[in-house]
């Protein structure tokens, strides 16, 4: 018996994008195609990463990956209404993390769910989801002499992301000027200037912007440059995000192992074991924390911080075959 058939729809094939179903574990147990039609004879499984609404109308037998979440990010109910029908077609529909199946489940009535085991631990043949190779380690612990750095990275182009740099801020505000420590955000700015003077003109906030143009390497693993050297230098890392599928960097502080702190109740709670964790509605447990961890010895802070890069490089290399094998449970429960 041959090797399984899937074909990833892909609109855009032509320019190569880099897709995470399309790995080299994933092409070794299947025959793998790829484009913007479905071939003849139908695949055993067509897989939907990105161009969900196309879903809705397709015979063929398909599964949907899910690592966004569109209620919070498209508005056009048509559009919705759509993706819920795709979902509910669907042979399965696998999401990124449990935040994130949940939310699938409520919002799109979805039957058919799964969760990768790792999330998108596994990933870095797409260079800018899980890329262990832009991040090298801290080489030391001493904080700055003026003052702990805390850097933090979180889109601006939503609220139900930022505002948690206010829960944050207002809860560990005292803590910061405690310890004296630069609190700096690296985002995109543009079209967001109101919040990032309102912040530093009530927190002292600064920003780092990170402009659209360093988008540009990604697609050849260099991504953002600026930000797995800001990530090297930092003191603490943290993620106060409210609303994140997953959340990769996340993972992109494990790997340069900058001890971190990470809010409670979203997918990016999932990426780590180790990593402290507090309820973002909690203000004393958020300033707590904050003041723990910056008060940390320099022997504490890099056991701690190396502890979040061997979890990061064993749970890359656990979950690599993830995609292959929730693939091939959905085959064989068709059967």
């Amino acid at each position: 018996m041959g090797k399984p058939r899937i074909h990833i729809f892909n609109r855009d094939a032509l320019t190569n994008v880099p897709l995470f179903v399309d790995s080299p574990i994933v092409r070794d147990r299947f025959l793998v195609t790829r484009g913007s039609s479905i071939p003849t004879p139908t695949p055993d499984l067509v897989i939907f990463e990105t161009d969900h609404v196309v879903a809705a109308k397709t015979m063929a037998p398909y599964v949907m990956m899910v690592n966004g979440f569109w209620p919070k990010e498209e508005t056009r109910p048509g559009k919705l209404k759509r993706i819920g029908v795709a979902m509910r077609n669907a042979k399965a529909v696998v999401c990124a993390s449990k935040f994130l199946e949940k939310q699938v489940v409520s919002h799109f009535k979805a039957n058919k769910t799964r969760v990768l085991p790792g999330g998108l631990w596994g990933t870095d043949h797409v260079k800018y989801k899980v890329n262990p190779e832009r991040f090298r380690p801290k080489k030391h612990y001493r904080q700055h002499r003026r003052g702990p750095l805390v850097v933090m990275s979180i889109s601006l182009a939503s609220e139900i992301k930022w505002r948690g740099i206010d829960l944050l801020m207002q809860a560990a505000g005292g803590v910061f000027e405690k310890h004296n420590a630069n609190v700096v955000c690296r985002a995109m700015v543009r079209g967001r200037g109101d919040l990032v003077k309102r912040w530093a003109k009530e927190y002292g906030l600064t920003f780092n912007s990170w402009n659209r143009g360093d988008s540009l390497g990604f697609t050849k693993g260099n991504g953002d440059a600026v930000w797995p050297r800001l990530l090297r230098r930092s003191d603490l890392f943290i993620h106060p995000s409210t609303w994140d599928a997953w959340g990769c960097v996340v993972a992109d502080a494990m790997f340069t192992a900058v001890p971190s702190l990470v809010f409670k109740g979203t997918g990016s709670a999932e990426i780590s074991d180790a990593a402290y964790k507090v309820r973002p509605d909690n203000s004393v447990e958020i300033a707590d924390a904050v003041d723990r961890l910056l008060s940390m010895g320099p022997r504490d802070r890099e056991d701690y911080g190396n502890k979040l890069r061997v979890e990061a490089i064993r749970k890359n290399e656990a979950h690599r075959g993830d995609i292959a094998d929730v693939l091939a449970s959905v085959l064989e429960g068709m059967k």
